[in-house]
């Protein structure tokens, strides 16, 4: 029967295989079956999400309750819809201060919606091999581009590290910026005090990932805003990028998975993973690197095998997935649907790591280009050519490599020398490189300095 169904012979292939899922979506495969009744439309009793009076109506506030915002919204698209939705908020040719290391949807938004970003370039720890934003970077950048119309920050980033949103939104606000954050890995933290805080005191507008680290379908999400935000005024917005037939168990699910996250054993979670950062920490060559969010395990396996990438498939060979590696760590996703034994397994898979110690060394990030055309050039005509041949060409497309993941260049700037060289040294170690297809990068198409 599946022979014709390719994706569902895909999907019970994965299954069968009853793998440890230490990656998203949060529930990790133990999600109650929904109701086939329950894939309906916008009909009589069922409400209408881009007008919402009834179920949908409670089941949003019941969700800012919570979480401490002033409006809440049920999100069909994933937090990439409500990024979009976010950017919504400024008007063509305002500026917004952006970390180089932001999701691909805000790029993609500030293209669409013809957006200024002044760019700010993540600090680089060679001892750690990992970028980080800097909370003073962000205020010195709000500081001289004091005509911004917002600031958007991710927190938490993927290896749990919470930026300190005070200090980056007393100055925001005292400028006169919105504050916008991207805290897709963070839809748990309103839930227990044993966890950081959450954007709420903070920020104007934050999206947050219900199938990332709670029990919410995978595309599921949430949309909060402070009382700043006009409530009239977001749902236009939302209508804007969302679906006008959206999935009623998308909804049910958020709906759900707020209900259980209300009621799920933090406390025991929280101790099971502090339980393995012990043990693990004894194994020989690993070491745990730290993380602000305590269920958020950031494996260093450098001084065993020399790279994440390396440790990760020997994982997934003996039946354990992880959410992501990098050049030195490994990155499990632990949320309270994990049982006691499968970190007793992740702990036995990584005793029998083989010791291998050449660690992959990552040069430090080079400066960016200058800025030779506006980013919604990335719309204009483009052509492809050979990384090898592309200095001083204007980027239409972000390109950089994974580890650490960062876009060297965005749409508009160009492309310098040093960029090309740390792709080419990084894509032999065997980084993934991304923007760049069968060796060529997209470039703006007769662009030239007067043409700007």
């Amino acid at each position: 029967m599946t022979e014709k169904m390719p994706i569902i012979a895909m999907l019970e292939a994965y299954s069968k295989r009853r793998t440890d899922r230490w990656h998203m979506p949060g529930h990790k495969g133990e999600f109650p079956s929904l109701s086939g009744a329950w894939d309906v439309t916008e009909v009589a009793g069922t409400d209408n999400l881009h007008h919402p009076a009834e179920g949908i109506a409670q089941a949003q506030q019941l969700l800012a309750r919570t979480v401490g915002a002033s409006h809440s919204h049920l999100l069909v698209g994933g937090s990439s819809a409500g990024l979009h939705a976010m950017l919504t908020m400024l008007a063509p040719g305002d500026a917004i201060i952006l970390s180089r290391w932001v999701h691909k949807a805000v790029v993609n938004a500030a293209q669409l919606y013809g957006l200024v970003p002044h760019w700010v370039q993540p600090a680089w720890s060679r001892a750690e091999q990992l970028p980080e934003d800097r909370p003073e970077d962000l205020v010195a950048a709000m500081e001289r581009n004091p005509q911004a119309k917002a600031i958007l920050v991710t927190t938490p980033d993927y290896y749990g590290r919470c930026l300190p949103l005070e200090a980056i939104s007393r100055c925001a606000h005292r400028l006169g910026m919105l504050v916008m954050v991207d805290s897709a890995h963070g839809a748990h933290l309103p839930f227990s005090p044993l966890l950081p805080p959450s954007p709420a005191a903070w920020a104007d507008l934050w999206v947050a990932s219900a199938h990332k680290t709670l029990g919410a379908l995978t595309q599921s999400a949430w949309l909060h805003a402070s009382a700043r935000i006009p409530e009239d005024r977001l749902m236009r917005s939302l209508a804007w990028v969302q679906s006008s037939s959206p999935s009623y168990w998308l909804m049910a699910s958020l709906d759900q998975a707020r209900a259980q996250a209300e009621r799920a054993d933090w406390a025991g979670l929280i101790e099971r993973c502090e339980d393995f950062r012990r043990k693990a920490g004894t194994l020989e060559g690993i070491h745990i690197f730290p993380s602000d969010d305590p269920t958020r395990l950031v494996i260093d396996v450098a001084n065993r095998m020399g790279s994440g990438l390396a440790a990760a498939r020997v994982l997934s060979e003996s039946g354990i997935e992880l959410e992501m590696a990098d050049s030195r760590r490994l990155v499990a996703i632990a949320t309270p649907w994990d049982k006691p034994e499968k970190f007793d397994r992740l702990i036995a898979a990584l005793a029998r790591l083989p010791q291998r110690k050449a660690a992959m060394e990552l040069p430090p990030l080079p400066e960016p280009g200058e800025r030779a055309a506006p980013l919604t050039c990335a719309r204009g005509p483009r052509r492809a050519v050979e990384l090898a041949c592309a200095a001083g060409e204007i980027a239409a497309d972000a390109a950089g490599a994974y580890p650490p993941g960062i876009a060297l260049w965005q749409p508009g700037e160009r492309i310098t020398p040093a960029q090309i060289a740390y792709l080419q040294a990084l894509g032999a170690q065997g980084a993934e490189l991304f923007g760049i297809y069968d060796g060529k990068v997209e470039v703006a198409n007769g662009l030239s300095i007067g043409d700007i």
